[in-house]
């Protein structure tokens, strides 16, 4: 016969030791952009061999080449930009032409150059959270043949990177 020899050990329990955490976070005000004035270069007058229309961010408007401005009414872009108060917004605008196109879709125009009225290392919103951002840009206008009479339209976008 064969006999074991059962030993228990007892270890006292050690002491546990708790702490409370803290969690946080913020909800903050989206940004948000909204177009208050569509990107208008007027109403021009192409003779036959055609030009441009430089429109400032300031809504200034110069024609080259061999355009007439008319006293139509034409516009910088305008947008307003709402989010958190004084906030670093900066903007990439298009680098690359833009086309435009008649209204029946067979003739296009070309935009490039956009102009804003921020600086390109970006700006802060004002103390209520709000920026106004003015565009400009440069229409290519050719002979009248390749550009004849009539509305021209199209889209444009700019980038908001997040900040």
């Amino acid at each position: 016969m064969v006999m074991t020899t059962l030993f228990v050990i007892t270890i006292p329990s050690l002491a546990q030791t708790s702490i409370v955490g803290n969690i946080q976070t913020e909800i903050v005000v989206p940004t948000t952009i909204a177009e208050t004035e569509l990107l208008n270069f007027g109403k021009i007058v192409s003779k036959s061999d055609g030009g441009s229309v430089v429109l400032s961010p300031k809504n200034n408007r110069v024609s080259g080449g061999n355009v007439t401005l008319t006293n139509d009414q034409y516009s910088a872009a305008g947008f307003v930009v709402t989010g958190l108060p004084n906030t670093l917004i900066s903007m990439i605008l298009p680098q690359s032409v833009q086309k435009i196109y008649s209204n029946n879709g067979s003739y296009e125009l070309a935009v490039d150059q956009f102009i804003s009225n921020i600086p390109t290392n970006g700006q802060l919103t004002n103390s209520s959270g709000k920026l106004e951002i003015n565009v400009g840009a440069t229409l290519n206008i050719g002979n009248y043949t390749s550009n004849p009479s009539g509305i021209y339209s199209g889209t444009y976008e700019i980038i908001f990177p997040n900040n």
